[in-house]
């Protein structure tokens, strides 16, 4: 479609915690493959308008931005509490 992609991650490799290393590289090379630009070991530290500013100081301009934002379930309450 002629788009420019940019993924920004904290992780050394993309989907590593999930899929291991081998899978991590794979994935990571398909994308470049692909044109996509990854920006890893980097997190966005604010968004506005039309542009991403990450915290190592690179600027990406972006028309779209799709943020996925994973969870940790806080247990310990729980756990305290006696539940399962």
């Amino acid at each position: 479609r002629e788009i420019e992609v940019h993924i920004v991650a904290p992780e050394k490799r993309p989907m590593e915690r999930i899929m291991g290393p081998q899978m991590a590289n794979f994935i990571r090379i398909l994308h470049e493959e692909n044109g996509v630009v990854f920006h890893l070991e980097d997190t966005a530290s604010s968004i506005d308008g039309s542009e991403v500013k990450l915290s190592g100081g690179d600027i990406l301009a972006a028309d779209l931005i799709v943020a996925g934002i994973g969870v940790r379930p806080r247990t310990g309450l729980a756990e305290t509490a006696g539940l399962t």
